[in-house]
């Protein structure tokens, strides 16, 4: 009988400089971390664990320090994005824009705290990581999130006999790589001698959520500005068929609206409110543009100096110039297939 033993070729030393470190020195590289990055690190080789130690043991039950370490390994793992809502990889299996977007979706109740979202007018709650799978798609691929199409919503419905309103949607990625969320609420009279359809419904908060500091309810603003522009446009609507007060800012969040009243085709009157909210680069739940957005909490006292300071404007611009960029790729892509396909129709084959 004759055993054949397999040989086992020499194990080949490490290439990674990083396991090629002292020991000495890895461990005081290590000592310098956030736990979450000493986890992380200790999952780079075998050598490394048995130097660093399983720190990923030690991790907390705090869902921002489990997030921290999640997103340093996400990027190994295509099937599952990370949720820092609840701070766990979910898998991409049975995950479309539609589950993404419906709360009654099979996604876990904790994905949906309070303090990490924000409610856009009636019918449509933007979740940090609805904000969190847009920026993903745009840093790193389709593979890795979903499109700005997904915060693209149109609802529209009837508050009462008095008063009836729409609400879109849209979003753009700016050149900073940061997302701008415009919202467009419009408010009318479905008859035209409607009695006081200006003081009903159309400034009830539920609908008309500018940000968490403005809406159409709150006539007392924390800066007199929103109630400035609600009134004026109201008082002076027999004066003029279309009102229009400039851009005005919100001063506790990145926020800016601009408000209008105008005639219908059928000589009806109606609010146009368009606001846009700069939500941020959405890499943590904790980044200051999503912070002051998602809060509830308001000022108690009005700041000496504003907390958000900037150009009126800048916002909205921001936003168009996004979508005239993005219509620019796309109209660039189109024409590079459409220039190869003729080369190909014709046998020449595509350039080197």
């Amino acid at each position: 009988m004759i055993f054949y033993m397999r040989h086992k070729p020499p194990r080949s030393p490490p290439t990674d400089p990083l396991s090629q470190l002292p020991t000495e020195l890895l461990q005081n590289i290590s000592s310098l971390l956030p736990l979450s990055s000493r986890a992380a690190l200790s999952l780079t080789s075998k050598r490394i664990r048995a130097i660093v130690g399983p720190e990923y043991e030690q991790l907390s039950s705090s869902v921002a320090e489990r997030s921290d370490f999640l997103a340093l390994i996400e990027p190994n793992f295509r099937h599952h994005f990370l949720c820092r809502g609840c701070g766990v990889l979910h898998t991409r299996k049975h995950f479309d824009r539609w589950e993404a977007l419906n709360n009654r979706g099979p996604w876990p109740a904790t994905c949906f705290k309070d303090t990490t979202a924000q409610r856009f007018g009636s019918g449509f709650t933007l979740h940090f990581h609805h904000l969190y799978l847009v920026m993903q798609k745009h840093r790193l691929g389709s593979a890795y999130g979903i499109s700005t199409k997904c915060l693209k919503t149109w609802l529209t419905s009837s508050i009462d006999l008095n008063c009836r309103y729409n609400t879109k949607t849209s979003a753009a990625i700016t050149a900073a790589g940061e997302l701008i969320l415009r919202a467009e609420y419009v408010f009318w009279r479905p008859k035209p001698m409607t009695p006081n359809w200006r003081e009903g419904n159309i400034t009830t908060e539920y609908w008309s959520k500018i940000c968490p500091h403005l809406s159409v309810s709150e006539l007392r603003g924390q800066n007199g500005s929103l109630s400035d522009t609600i009134k004026s446009i109201i008082e002076r609507a027999g004066d003029h068929p279309v009102q229009y007060h400039g851009i005005t800012r919100c001063l506790y969040c990145p926020t800016e609206f601009e408000a209008r009243l105008t005639q219908t085709k059928k000589n009806r009157s109606q609010v146009q409110i368009v606001a846009w909210t700069n939500l941020g680069r959405g890499e943590r739940v904790d980044d200051p543009n999503w912070v002051a957005v998602s809060t509830s909490v308001k000022a108690r006292t009005i700041p000496r100096s504003p907390v958000w300071v900037w150009q009126e404007g800048i916002l909205r611009d921001d936003y168009d110039a996004a979508l005239r960029d993005k219509k620019k790729i796309k109209r660039m892509a189109d024409e590079e297939r459409r220039y190869s396909e003729a080369r190909a129709a014709m046998g020449l084959g595509t350039d080197t």
